[in-house]
């Protein structure tokens, strides 16, 4: 029922509107980005990753792909994943197809889906999804602090949402 709520409040709430299948559990089938990084190996200096999917669109007037990045040593973790499948099954498009960046401790929507690529990068990445999402937090006066990859917000609720 929240979802429902969240989907009709005026103003349009950031982001996606959605009403149905917020939530999932999954078993995902892929690569460990680790063995990966290991064989290919990185360039002294490399601090961050950067995953960008193919996904392409417009918000507040900026034009962008999906991307989102990762530190080095949070890239490490074998738990993070580059699956091709879910529950047994090659990943539909819906859900990525035919790569998806899977991190544990990121929600399903940051989740980078349709991953078309992924940059070493020198100095932190300053794209547009992480300078939204800090912006949108301190806007609503949330006390955030970050711990790796992982951003944490707390914040009041007003009339229960």
């Amino acid at each position: 029922m929240r979802r429902q709520r969240r989907a009709r409040l005026s103003p349009r709430p950031i982001s996606q509107p959605w009403l149905n299948e917020a939530v999932s559990t999954a078993e995902w089938t892929g690569t460990p980005l680790a063995n990966l990084l290991d064989e290919a190996g990185l360039a002294p200096g490399i601090v961050e990753l950067v995953f960008t999917g193919a996904d392409h669109g417009v918000e507040k007037g900026y034009e962008h792909d999906y991307a989102r990045s990762l530190s080095v040593n949070d890239a490490k973790h074998p738990e993070v994943l580059l699956v091709y499948e879910m529950n047994g099954r090659p990943l539909e498009p819906q859900h990525g197809f035919p790569l998806r960046l899977i991190v544990p401790g990121w929600y399903g929507m940051t989740q980078v889906k349709w991953l078309s690529r992924i940059d070493a990068v020198s100095a932190g990445f300053d794209g547009y999804q992480p300078k939204f999402v800090m912006e949108a937090l301190n806007s609503l006066n949330f006390e955030v602090w970050c711990e790796g990859s992982i951003v944490f917000a707390i914040g009041a609720c007003e009339n229960g949402v």
